[in-house]
């Protein structure tokens, strides 16, 4: 698999794995919110920065090199917009960086409201100087279900934008996701996939195929 990957990807992929950003053990995720008696998760993955309200691992060298590779998926794909956004909270330092590297694009930001029991997006901080109509590119860290990226499409549309772009650092292939955010007219690019990450792991030796097999199984089953 490493050969499919360009030097960028091999980077991104050890990177994340040296620190922390992907692990490999028994996790809870959001899903656990909702559904409390779902298995664990084999594998998670922390794309956060340290300043995040729910800390992460990520530095300044992580997302220039994220940054990096979705301006070169902007070009490759030759995507049209107006403004970048990222889902708050780990998408909002992605579209920060990258928004430096596009610097023609201004950001649009998101609230999100925390409860005692429950996060929301709810509202349009910022229009980043954007009127009704503009095009915006949404960004994330990863794609597991697609609750928060429909919370945020509503509010971006609600707010007379359109939003059709959603580019993610990792799809972890399970809760159909993608194929909803598809259904809503809004087409998910990831960096990788979780099977792509996966193969690149057991053909660098840094897990075993016996765990490749474990985390293939639960997404299958999840």
């Amino acid at each position: 698999m490493e050969h499919h990957f360009s030097s960028d990807l091999q980077e991104l992929a050890r990177q994340l794995l040296e620190i922390g950003a992907v692990k490999f053990g028994s996790f809870q995720l959001k899903l656990h919110e909702t559904k409390p008696d779902a298995p664990l998760s084999p594998i998670y993955f922390n794309l956060r920065t340290e300043d995040n309200p729910n800390p992460g691992p990520l530095t300044a060298r992580e997302l220039d090199l994220i940054a990096k590779i979705f301006a070169r998926m902007i070009m490759q794909q030759v995507l049209r917009f107006d403004g970048i956004c990222g889902i708050p909270n780990a998408g909002t330092p992605l579209a920060q960086v990258l928004g430096v590297q596009c610097t023609a694009h201004p950001l649009v930001t998101l609230r999100k409201t925390t409860g005692e029991s429950s996060r929301k997006i709810d509202a349009v901080l910022d229009r980043g100087g954007l009127g009704s109509g503009a095009r915006i590119l949404l960004l994330d860290d990863v794609i597991t279900g697609a609750d928060t990226k429909k919370e945020a499409l509503a509010v971006l549309r609600e707010a007379g934008f359109q939003v059709t772009e959603l580019l993610v650092v990792v799809d972890r292939e399970q809760s159909d996701g993608v194929a909803t955010l598809a259904a809503d007219d809004c087409t998910t690019r990831a960096i990788f996939t979780m099977s792509e990450l996966l193969d690149f792991y057991v053909h660098i030796g840094w897990i075993t195929p016996d765990k490749q097999a474990e985390v293939l199984a639960y997404i299958a089953a999840n």
